[in-house]
């Protein structure tokens, strides 16, 4: 009978480790390993039972409640940090999350046969009587709550290195007082063999957990709240940008429309001179005219309303900071974006890379600043190309996706909205950094290649 009771024993302790394994994989995302799945699949068995052979070793030398469930907390991080790509925040509170299930099927399990089947505790314990009935429903209660939180849609989350912290101190401590609790419950009974204060201990440590974890979910939707503020704001700021750029690009093609309707008077008066042979008059009034051209348009006509307006705009504020630009420009007729999102994703390259350049003027930076850019067909392709010298410093999302070149509170607003543009028209994007040189090139398809008119300043 005991040698089956301890067989028991360590299958419980088995589906256990199963159970976690089997919750974290549902809720965080797999690391990709060059090694062969099937070796992956092998170190995660490995780390089942080796977590099931530490609780049987816990249980045997009965060590303190609130002791084991720090142990197993470490444990399941660990394992979190071992297999799983996700943020040391996201892995923290998943493993907060199953502790507490194991914490809330324990204190159930104990909850029912002493509450409901009136069963004593002693005869609960390791080589009781009812061991086995109160291990089942140990078990089922995971189980159960495995299954429940499987259907249950966790948002993503991003939190900082003090909310982190923060996060670990308040489980921690949630996890010794909740286990300080059932500790106490169990010495009471051995000590004063009260039942119904041992009952009473028994709520107040079930009540106790199910509080912690409505923490756990309250500082969880807290953070989903901030998270999705601060996406908001990122959205309204780009918006904003957007509606800015679209402004710009009416402005530009009304400016655009004007110089044509003006055009007609200035040739009539340039007739006019030159009929009445007033040579220095005409010379002086073309100089005029050429120079309020220059300064005021620079204008890029493609027959692209937004490559117009954006090239345009663009090219005079470089040339304001200093910035040489080499562009040529051999535009489909067949590229077809909404001009809004054009507008945007050309804004947000030029606004990126001159920053950059800026950036190396300000500092005086022994790199000399420069932008390279160019839009062309390639097969049925079109392709946008943008490159700039910069300083070396990017900042990266943990997968390696390049998240800005600035540092401020809402940097990287322009490269994400970039790639969303890129998606929604099927594109595809690669950017480098070597050589501290950033460089940016974006293929569109298109159906054919008939080009419009060219345009550079080679």
């Amino acid at each position: 009978m005991i040698y089956s009771l301890g067989i028991w024993e360590v299958i419980v302790n088995l589906i256990e480790s199963i159970f976690i394994v089997i919750f974290i994989e549902d809720k965080l995302q797999p690391k990709t390993f060059k090694m062969n799945s099937s070796v992956v699949f092998l170190l995660k068995a490995i780390y089942i039972f080796s977590d099931s052979i530490i609780t049987d070793i816990i249980n045997y030398f009965k060590i303190r409640y609130e002791i084991s469930y720090a142990i197993g907390l470490f444990i399941v991080i660990l394992f979190t940090l071992l297999f799983y790509n996700d943020s040391i925040a996201k892995k923290i509170f998943y493993s907060s999350i199953y502790i507490s299930i194991l914490m809330v099927s324990d204190s159930f399990a104990t909850l029912f046969i002493n509450l409901f089947l009136k069963i004593p505790i002693d005869e609960s314990m390791i080589g009781g009587d009812f061991r086995f009935l109160i291990t089942l429903i140990y078990i089922s209660s995971i189980s159960s709550l495995v299954l429940i939180t499987h259907f249950i849609k966790w948002k993503k989350i991003t939190e900082s290195i003090w909310n982190t912290i923060l996060f670990v101190s308040v489980s921690a401590m949630g996890i010794f007082f909740v286990q300080y609790i059932v500790s106490i419950t169990v010495q009471s009974f051995y000590l004063f063999g009260d039942k119904d204060f041992t009952k009473k201990l028994i709520i107040c440590s079930t009540f106790f957990c199910v509080l912690f974890i409505i923490l756990l979910i309250y500082i969880y939707v807290l953070s989903y709240t901030k998270d999705y503020n601060n996406k908001l704001y990122e959205e309204k700021q780009q918006l904003l940008l957007e509606e800015s750029e679209y402004k710009n690009l009416i402005k530009s093609t009304e400016a655009l429309r004007k110089l044509k309707h003006d055009m007609q008077h200035h040739l009539t008066f340039i007739k006019f001179l030159s009929k009445e042979k007033d040579f220095d008059l005409l010379n002086d009034y073309v100089d005029k005219y050429i120079s309020q051209i220059d300064e005021i348009h620079k204008f890029v006509s493609t027959g692209n309303p937004a490559i117009d307006c954006i090239l345009s705009r663009y090219l005079i504020l470089a040339d304001d900071y200093g910035i040489p630009v080499s562009y040529s420009l051999s535009v489909p007729s067949t590229f077809t974006i909404d001009l809004v999102q054009l507008s945007s994703l050309l804004g947000n390259l030029w606004t990126n890379a001159i920053t950059a350049s800026k950036k190396l003027i300000d500092t005086n930076s022994e790199k000399k600043p420069f932008i390279i850019f160019y839009i062309r067909p390639l097969e049925n392709m079109v392709l946008i190309s943008i490159e700039n010298a910069y300083d070396g410093l990017t900042q990266k999302t943990g997968n390696g996706k390049y998240y800005s070149l600035k540092n401020d509170r809402y940097a990287g607003i322009g490269l994400k909205r970039i790639n969303e543009i890129v998606d929604n028209n099927d594109g595809l994007i690669e950017i480098n950094d070597e050589n501290y040189i950033f460089s940016v090139k974006i293929i569109f398809p298109i159906t054919d290649t008939e080009v419009s008119i060219e345009n550079n300043n080679s």
